[in-house]
């Protein structure tokens, strides 16, 4: 079993030399090329025909908050929650949208849901709320249109929603964000294709190199501190958490749980086993390291 984890850790090191290799101060590549923004672009122009008050849509306005956007999510500290998250997230919408109350609506909680990233549970989710309330003020939006949507976004602080209670459009909202967790282990989602990704990734690449070097990154420890970080952060708050997701129904609505809910609960087993078998050897080593350090201050004293 050492051997295995020590090979899968080789394997993960590998990663993130592999990914910076050839950049300059260790920063990473870009992770979304320029087509993948323009549909992005022409995805957001198109959702502004549709909210609003009635009157025209004011351009400029539009467009400013689309900057806003994309400057958000290219924030250089981020891997995962990028504008390459976003395209994810609209491939589930488009596959649900005819079963949306308010495609709109959603569009804009995917829009606006993780603007403001920085690691921080409830803080992240409560900013990009207020972010899309300025956003929704601007362009004079219904207010309770504007209240809905925002409620949205601060709930993905938990992803605890239920049907009759938040409706269904909350709910499907809710498991676009968790779909990732539903991904085969090697592979992205059957017939998974969006234009500009054109190299669509699986749940171990999510699992094993952009979450972590997000997090890493968002934590202060630089690249070749990654080791380090692995060993005592990561391991120990990635468990903790796939444990808790383990305990309960990752999905909400009867479609994502069909569509996903067993590759979900393999791939939560799986990189779970993982970590608690890298955090079991970490605390072998310092208890380890303990032991001899004792020893080593006992001779000195009895010397």
């Amino acid at each position: 079993m050492l051997r295995s984890l020590v090979g899968s850790e080789m394997c993960i090191r590998d990663r993130y030399q592999r990914r910076v290799r050839g950049t300059e101060n260790s920063e990473m590549v870009a992770l979304v090329g320029q087509e993948e923004v323009q549909v992005l672009h022409k995805r957001w122009k198109g959702l502004r025909e549709h909210i609003g008050n009635g009157e025209p849509p004011e351009t400029d306005i539009w467009e400013k908050w689309f900057g806003v956007l994309e400057s958000g999510y290219s924030e250089p500290e981020r891997r995962y929650h990028t504008l390459r998250h976003l395209t994810e997230m609209f491939w589930h919408y488009d596959c649900v949208r005819d079963q949306l109350e308010s495609p709109e609506l959603v569009a804009l909680a995917i829009w606006f849901h993780d603007l403001v990233y920085h690691g921080v549970n409830q803080q992240d989710e409560e900013e990009s709320a207020l972010q899309f309330e300025r956003f929704a003020a601007e362009i004079k939006m219904d207010v309770k249109e504007r209240t809905t949507v925002a409620a949205w976004i601060r709930k993905t602080a938990t992803h605890s929603s239920d049907e009759e209670q938040d409706g269904k459009d909350c709910c499907l909202f809710m498991d676009m964000d968790m779909a990732i967790l539903g991904k085969e282990w090697s592979a992205p989602w059957q017939g998974y294709k969006m234009p500009g990704h054109d190299k669509p990734t699986g749940y171990s690449d999510y699992a094993l190199d952009t979450l972590i070097h997000e997090y890493r990154s968002l934590k202060g420890f630089p690249v070749w501190l990654t080791p380090l970080f692995l060993h005592t952060v990561w391991c120990f708050g990635r468990s903790r958490f796939l444990c808790k997701t383990q305990e309960q129904q990752v999905f909400i609505t009867k479609e994502f749980k069909q569509l996903y809910a067993q590759d979900a609960k393999q791939n939560i087993k799986r990189e779970l086993q993982h970590w608690q078998n890298v955090a079991s050897r970490t605390k072998l080593v310092a208890a380890s390291t303990l032991v001899v350090g004792v020893g080593v201050c006992l001779r000195w004293l009895t010397s």
